[in-house]
C-alpha cells in the first residue's frame, strides 16, 4: 500500500462497524507493522513506558529482533482498552 493512501485506510477503519477492541488490534497491527499473532499475545508488561515494545523471542517465529517503538498513535490507541474487562491481558 502506497504510503500516501495509509490515512484514508486509518480513517475508513475508524468508521467500520467493529468491536472497539477490533478496531484497536488493527490500529496496533497497523502501527507497528507487527505480526496478528503478536499483537494477540502482546501483555502490557512488554510495553515499556508507554514508548516501546519488547516481544519475548519465545513468542517470535524469526530470532529475536530489538524491541520496537510502541507507536505514539499505536500506544495512544491501545491506551483505549488498557483495564478493559474484555481484554485479560492487561
Amino acid at each position: 500500500m502506497p504510503v500516501k493512501e495509509f490515512p484514508a485506510l486509518l480513517k475508513a477503519l475508524a468508521e467500520v462497524p467493529a468491536e472497539l477492541n477490533t478496531r484497536l488490534a488493527c490500529y496496533w497491527t497497523l502501527l507497528t507493522a507487527c505480526r496478528v499473532g503478536e499483537m494477540r499475545f502482546a501483555t502490557w508488561g512488554e510495553i515499556e513506558d508507554d514508548k516501546q515494545w519488547a516481544i519475548p523471542a519465545a513468542r517470535m517465529k524469526m530470532k529475536p529482533r530489538p524491541p520496537g517503538p510502541a507507536l505514539d498513535a499505536g500506544a495512544g490507541r491501545a491506551q483505549g482498552c488498557r483495564g478493559d474487562p474484555r481484554n485479560p491481558r492487561r
